[in-house]
C-alpha cells in the first residue's frame, strides 16, 4: 500500500483542485488501494484455540488408528487405536489447561483476552422473546415479531425529503488566516496514535489503513486540510450527521429527586454509609465469579488466583478509602464475595475460610483495605499527596514511646465521622515502628509494613478485627 501511495504526485494532482475535487480525488486513490490490498473478509479456520500442533497431532493420529481399525477390525489394531485414543485425551486436556493457564495471566494487562475465551466458550445465544401487540394480542413467530417491529420502527420514524443536503449560508472574510498551517509532521503522528482496532468513520477508511500509510498519506491529507480552511467549507460527504426523534419527549420530563449519585466510580447516597455502593460492587464481582465458573473447566489454584486479582478483587477494593463500610453486616457482605470465590478450587471447598486463605496467600479484604488505609496515609505524610489543605497534624515531640510522626486523633462524636478516613487511620497509622514509618519511598513502606504485620492474625482473618 505504501508503494503503491507514495507513486503518486499528491501536489501536482491536488495544488489545482477545490476542497470537493481534492477530496474526491483522494478518496478515488484510496479505494483503488482497499480494492487492491485490503481484503474484504478474514478467513479463519474452525479450530480450536487451545487445539496446538502437538495436540493436533495427537488428534490426527487417533484417528487414522480408528480407520485402519474400522477396515481390518484387528485387535491389535484396536489396541494401537485406543492407546491413540487415550494419548489424545490427555493431550487434549493439558492444552486446555496452558490455554486456561495463559488466559488467566493475561486478563489483568489485556482483559479482551479473557473475554474473547468466555465469548468462545459460551454457546447459548438469547433470542428475542414474545412482543405484545398495540391490540393485546401475543406475537410468538418470527414473522410477527418483524411485523410488530417494523411497525413500531415506522411510527417513531421521522421521513425526511429526498435530495441533497441543503447548502451551508456562504460566509465572506477580509483576509485569510495565515497563521494557522498543518504540519505534515503532525499529521502523521496523529495518523500512527490511531487505534486500529477501532471501526471506520463515515468515509469508511479502515483506522488500521491510515495507521499502516500514515507515512504516505500525511501529506495529501495536510493539503485537503489545508484547502478547508482557506476555502472555508468541508468536502459533502462530510457534511453528514445524526438527526434525532423530534417527537422523543425524553428531555421533557424533569429529572427526579435521587438519594444517591455515582461520582467517579462510586455511589455516595445521602446517609453516607454507601450500602448502594458496595451492594453494586458485589453483584457486579458474582457476576464475574459467574462467568469464571462457566468458563473454566481446569480451574487451578494458580489460575483461580490470577484471574480473581485481576477481575474480580478490583472491583471490591476501588475508592476504598472513600467509602469504608462501618456497619458489620456491610463489611460482611463484601467479604462474602471472596468467601464464596475460594470455593471455586475443589479441594478446598471444604475447609474453613482462613484456611482457603492461608494456602491461596490471599489476605481477607478487610486486611487489604486497612493495609491501602496506611499506604495513603504515608502518601500524605510524606507529601506525594499534595493535598489542597491539611488534614493531619503531626504531634509534638515527646519522651513517649512511638515513631517521630505520630499523629493527633481527634474526636468525633457520630460513628459515621470516627470512619473518615482521616479519623480512622490515625490509630494503626501510631502504632507502626519508626523502621516502617521512616521508609524511603513507597514501595520500601510496603515491604517494611507487610514484614511487620506478616504474623497478624487478622491477615487470613478478618474477623480479628471485630
Amino acid at each position: 500500500m505504501n508503494e503503491y501511495l507514495s507513486n503518486i504526485d499528491w501536489e501536482a494532482q491536488l495544488n489545482n483542485l477545490n476542497v470537493e475535487e481534492a477530496w474526491q480525488l483522494f478518496m478515488a486513490e484510496i479505494n483503488e488501494v482497499k480494492r487492491r490490498y485490503v481484503p474484504e473478509k478474514s478467513i479463519t479456520g474452525d479450530r480450536k484455540k487451545w487445539l496446538d500442533g502437538g495436540t493436533l497431532s495427537a488428534v490426527q493420529k487417533k484417528h487414522k488408528m480408528y480407520r485402519r481399525w474400522i477396515e481390518t477390525r484387528d485387535g491389535q489394531h484396536y489396541q494401537e487405536y485406543a492407546k491413540a485414543r487415550n494419548k489424545a485425551a490427555r493431550e487434549c486436556r493439558k492444552a486446555k489447561i496452558r490455554l486456561e493457564k495463559t488466559v488467566a495471566e493475561q486478563a489483568k494487562r489485556n482483559p479482551k483476552s479473557f473475554w474473547s475465551y468466555v465469548k468462545a466458550k459460551t454457546s447459548t445465544r438469547s433470542g428475542i422473546g414474545d412482543l405484545k401487540r398495540d391490540d393485546g394480542t401475543i406475537a410468538s413467530t418470527d414473522k410477527e415479531k418483524v411485523q410488530v417491529l417494523n411497525d413500531f420502527f415506522q411510527s417513531v420514524f421521522t421521513e425526511e425529503p429526498d435530495g441533497e443536503l441543503p447548502k451551508a449560508p456562504q460566509f465572506t472574510f477580509n483576509s485569510p488566516l495565515t497563521n494557522i498551517y498543518f504540519k505534515t509532521e503532525d499529521i502523521r503522528k496523529l495518523l500512527t496514535k490511531l487505534k486500529s482496532g477501532k471501526a471506520a468513520g463515515p468515509d469508511d477508511i479502515p483506522t488500521i489503513l491510515l495507521t499502516e500509510t500514515a507515512e504516505t498519506l500525511a501529506l495529501p491529507i495536510s493539503i485537503i486540510f489545508r484547502k478547508s480552511l482557506d476555502e472555508g467549507r468541508v468536502p459533502t460527504s462530510d457534511q453528514t450527521y445524526f438527526m434525532a426523534d423530534k417527537n422523543s419527549t425524553s428531555n421533557k420530563h424533569p429529572l427526579k429527586n435521587s438519594k444517591a449519585e455515582k461520582d467517579l466510580g462510586v455511589v455516595v447516597d445521602s446517609q453516607l454509609n454507601f450500602k448502594d455502593h458496595i451492594s453494586q460492587a458485589t453483584t457486579k464481582a458474582n457476576r464475574i465469579l459467574g462467568v469464571i465458573r462457566s468458563s473454566f473447566d481446569h480451574l487451578t489454584d494458580h489460575t483461580f488466583v490470577q484471574l480473581y486479582k485481576a477481575l474480580v478483587r478490583p472491583i471490591l477494593e476501588y475508592g476504598h478509602l472513600v467509602w469504608q463500610p462501618v456497619l458489620e453486616t456491610l463489611q460482611q457482605d463484601i467479604e462474602d464475595v471472596q468467601r464464596r470465590d475460594t470455593k471455586l478450587i475443589g479441594h478446598l471447598k471444604d475447609k474453613l475460610y482462613p484456611e482457603r486463605l492461608s494456602i491461596l496467600k490471599l489476605p481477607s479484604l478487610e486486611h487489604r483495605r486497612r493495609r491501602g488505609d496506611m499506604i495513603d496515609l504515608f502518601k500524605y505524610v510524606t507529601g506525594i499527596y499534595d493535598a489542597s489543605r491539611p488534614i493531619f497534624e503531626l504531634a509534638p515531640n515527646s519522651n513517649t514511646r512511638g515513631h517521630s510522626k505520630k499523629l493527633i486523633k481527634k474526636r468525633s462524636r457520630l460513628a459515621v465521622r470516627s470512619n473518615f478516613f482521616s479519623e480512622r487511620v490515625v490509630s494503626g497509622w501510631n502504632s507502626l515502628p519508626e523502621s516502617v514509618v521512616s521508609a524511603p519511598s513507597v514501595n520500601a513502606f510496603k515491604n517494611s509494613l507487610d514484614t511487620h504485620w506478616a504474623t497478624h492474625p487478622a491477615i487470613y482473618n478478618p474477623e480479628c478485627y471485630n
